[in-house]
């Protein structure tokens, strides 16, 4: 049941609140690991990336808009791929995308501001 609902909620939040979430998530990950919250991408265990991303804490409009982002998922492993994929879902992110560009430039702008 909660996962319908996350899962809901991560297809239709807007922009703002899902990079607010992201980047919170991120820092919380650098507290944690004394690293730099824009190494995220790069350092965070495959585990945890895969159990973030179905928790809806990072979100497929950073992942999918981010070079160090599709490259993890580019790491990932057939199993772990099958467990967000329901978040990632290509196609529906795909047609967002297409319908909201000044979203995806936000997004796109906060990558390179924080050099993601």
């Amino acid at each position: 049941m909660y996962e319908k609902y996350a899962l809901d909620l991560i297809l239709k939040e807007d922009v703002a609140t899902a990079l607010e979430r992201s980047v919170k998530n991120m820092m919380e990950w650098a507290e944690d690991k004394s690293s730099p919250w824009n190494h995220y991408f790069r350092y965070v265990s495959l585990n945890r990336a895969v159990w973030d991303i179905k928790d809806g804490k990072i979100s497929p409009w950073l992942i999918l808009n981010c070079n160090d982002g599709k490259e993890m998922l580019n790491k990932f492993n057939d199993e772990q791929l099958s467990l967000v994929y329901h978040v990632i879902n290509p196609e529906h992110w795909a047609l967002r995308f297409r319908r909201h560009p000044t979203d995806v430039q936000l997004v796109k702008d906060v990558v390179k501001e924080s050099n993601l």
